[in-house]
This record gives structure tokens, C-alpha cells and sequence, in this order.
């Protein structure tokens, strides 16, 4: 995918139609497409969301839920996303997940679990 400096005539960018947040996930809802191996998207979210803790992202399309991971295979949690922001996207079919390619997550207040040695 090369970027065009105009995202409206590109056929890459996806705008969401709806955001739910659950008690343990918050899921951004895009319209039904194909989404094959190593598909680039550029993601906009639409839509307004408001959550009091950091949740863990998925994205849905129509049946299929995809995990949205950062660069380094960490999750990626709900205070780090913005409305009205173009989040660059990598599909990965056989996990399934989405990799944001872009550098423009916030940081989150989420604390990752500790491994410890017995």
C-alpha cells in the first residue's frame, strides 16, 4: 500500500460505524469487508467512547474479531486511541490480529502482568 497524500479517494482508509465497550474489552465495529493476509487498512475511529479503565481493543467485522496489537506484540489498550485519528493497520489472518504500524498511540496507564520465580 503506497499512501496517497488524499485518504478520502483511498480505497485502504475504514471508517468505523460503531464502538462498544464491555466490561472487558472494547470492540470498534467496521463495516464488512475482505480481509485478507497482510492487508494494510487505515483505520478511523468515528465514533465517540468514553472508559473508565484501560481495555484491551478488537476489532469486528461482521462475525470475525480481530486483536489489535502495537508494533511489539503487546496489546493495545483503549486509553491509547483518539477519535478522529488515522491508525495504519497490518492484518494477520492465522492469529487473528491487527499490527498499528503507526507511531501514534498514546501512552496507557495499563500495568502489564509481573513474572515472578518460585
Amino acid at each position: 500500500m503506497n499512501c496517497t497524500k488524499n485518504c478520502q479517494v483511498c480505497p485502504n482508509l475504514v471508517a468505523s460505524t460503531a464502538v462498544t465497550v464491555t466490561a472487558s474489552a472494547m470492540q470498534i465495529t467496521i463495516p464488512t469487508m475482505a480481509l485478507n493476509d497482510n492487508r494494510r487498512i487505515c483505520l478511523v475511529i468515528a465514533n465517540n467512547f468514553a472508559s473508565a479503565s484501560p481495555l484491551s481493543v478488537q476489532l469486528v467485522d461482521g462475525t470475525s474479531t480481530i486483536e489489535l496489537l502495537n508494533r511489539y506484540g503487546k496489546p493495545v489498550y483503549s486509553d491509547q486511541l483518539r477519535t478522529r485519528k488515522i491508525y495504519k493497520l497490518r492484518i494477520n489472518t492465522a492469529a487473528p490480529n491487527a499490527i498499528v504500524t503507526s507511531c501514534n498511540l498514546f501512552c496507557t496507564a495499563a500495568v502489564s502482568p509481573q513474572i515472578t520465580g518460585a
